[in-house]
């Protein structure tokens, strides 16, 4: 059954009734990764590291991700068993549907937020864009890309971390991974740092173009562009923080290229 087959059928199912059908289709969609995870136990890791490599060329062949939904979250549940010895219960499975579909998705402490988050991060990578997951601080930031990185290098992709401490050229290396863990206050000054980089003229405040991310020198980007992000703790970031503003000062000539910069901002 197709996603929008699903849909209408969980619509129907439910009467109508919106949200019911949404958590019906979730739910029916998680029981068949818990089963499809099960067959994958007799696999060595070599062949899982196989299906996993299968699934990144078939995103990065512009595939459907809804087509591979099952599949890759079947395989993170039997990773995430082999390297934590934790398996993905059908709530948290729920709970990476809804992510990976653009929903926001509150998890009690304790309940499994950062396995769950891996379901969603790791089937956005697979296209070899990147994926950003967004946390509150340093140290969440570096201990979830190391705990969770056990997961995704099973799969075959890699991760990388952004911290304060990094220099440009540690910070252009870890937006090269796959997935790249940081905050939301250091990824926005590292956007803000290359935008400065790139310029103010006419030509780049609309129409920004990312540089080779397989140059650095101290003009290139650290950033390689933006596909998809997964924000952790979404209240806080995107509430809490964000009342305070990013904003990095500099002595700059007030010239015509810095004037056009200030409205682009």
């Amino acid at each position: 059954m197709s996603n929008s087959a699903a849909k209408a059928y969980h619509l129907v199912k439910k009467a109508g009734h919106l949200e019911k059908s949404r958590l019906s289709r979730w739910r029916n969609t998680a029981q068949k990764m818990v089963r499809l995870s099960e067959t994958y136990t007799d696999l060595s890791n070599d062949e899982l590291l196989q299906k996993g490599r299968l699934l990144q060329g078939k995103a990065k062949s512009g595939i459907d991700l809804n087509k591979i939904l099952i599949e890759s979250y079947a395989l993170v549940r039997e990773a995430t068993f082999r390297a934590l010895n934790i398996k993905h219960f059908p709530v948290q499975l729920m709970g990476g549907i809804a992510m990976f579909e653009g929903h926001i998705a509150e998890m009690q402490t304790g309940e499994g937020k950062t396995i769950t988050a891996v379901l969603a991060a790791y089937l956005r990578a697979l296209s070899g864009k990147g994926c950003h997951v967004i946390t509150v601080n340093d140290y969440l930031a570096e201990r979830d890309s190391k705990e969770m990185g056990k997961i995704y290098e099973k799969l075959g992709l890699s991760v990388g971390c952004i911290l304060s401490s990094m220099e440009p050229d540690e910070r252009r290396e870890a937006y090269r991974k796959d997935i790249t863990y940081g905050t939301g206050t250091e990824m926005g000054f590292d956007f803000l740092r290359d935008r400065l980089k790139k310029g103010a003229s006419t030509r780049h405040s609309r129409n920004f173009r990312w540089s080779n991310p397989e140059s650095s020198d101290d003009k290139t980007p650290v950033q390689r562009g933006y596909h998809f992000a997964l924000i952790d703790e979404a209240d806080s970031i995107l509430i809490d923080e964000a009342v305070t503003p990013l904003i990095i000062g500099l002595h700059m000539p007030n010239d015509a290229a810095t004037v056009n910069l200030f409205r682009w901002s």
